[in-house]
């Protein structure tokens, strides 16, 4: 059996040129790692740092990350898989994603993986003169923001159509269902003879 932790938000400013400490813990301290991923939301087809079966998978790593990333603990000790990333630029600004999978037992044959990282950082490198707006910087996407506003009045609008006819048909299907049953009423009544 695998098993991952709950997953966990940080945000980290740093000045440009410094290297900066990416944290992430496995989720216990005793079992082995079978599978350690780190990455970057906005890069799909390639690592920050891939590990695997006791193996580092250098052949995947982005190429913007050659030789500036490291393990803190390249012996992965009591769960320890933070990540080194030297001489920061303004371009590693973004979201980055541990991901830590551990094997619960020697003989375990076949890895079951949760996709979900185990901690989500993100990142903000600053140049130095710049140091004063990173208060002010939020992570939301205005973009993605922009979308929300738009289809808020894609929502709005969408009702306003939707009123005005159901206004008209609810007291339409009311005089329907009326009649209807009025109707089956009247096929039931047999009159009493005389």
């Amino acid at each position: 059996m695998l098993h991952a932790s709950t997953r966990v938000e940080i945000h980290i400013i740093v000045l440009q040129g410094r290297t900066v400490t990416l944290p992430c813990r496995a989720p216990n301290r005793v079992d082995p790692i079978k599978y350690l991923e780190w990455s970057r939301t906005d890069q799909k087809m390639a690592y920050i740092f891939l590990y695997r079966d006791q193996h580092v998978y250098s052949e995947f790593q982005d190429r913007a990350f050659k030789d500036r990333v490291d393990l803190l603990d390249k012996e992965m000790k009591e769960g320890e898989v933070s990540m080194l990333l030297k001489n920061a630029t303004t371009a590693d600004t973004g979201v980055y994603e541990c991901r830590v999978v551990q094997a619960v037992t020697v003989r375990q044959k076949r890895a079951v993986m949760t996709f979900e990282p185990n901690m989500i950082i993100k990142l903000r490198v600053v140049e130095e003169h710049k140091i004063h707006e990173a208060d002010d910087y939020t992570w939301d996407n205005p973009r993605r923001n922009q979308d929300e506003e738009d289809e808020d009045k894609d929502i709005q609008q969408y009702i306003a159509l939707l009123l005005p006819v159901a206004v008209m048909m609810i007291p339409l299907l009311a005089l329907i269902t009326f009649k209807f049953v009025r109707s089956l009423l009247m096929m039931s009544y047999k009159p009493v003879s005389k």
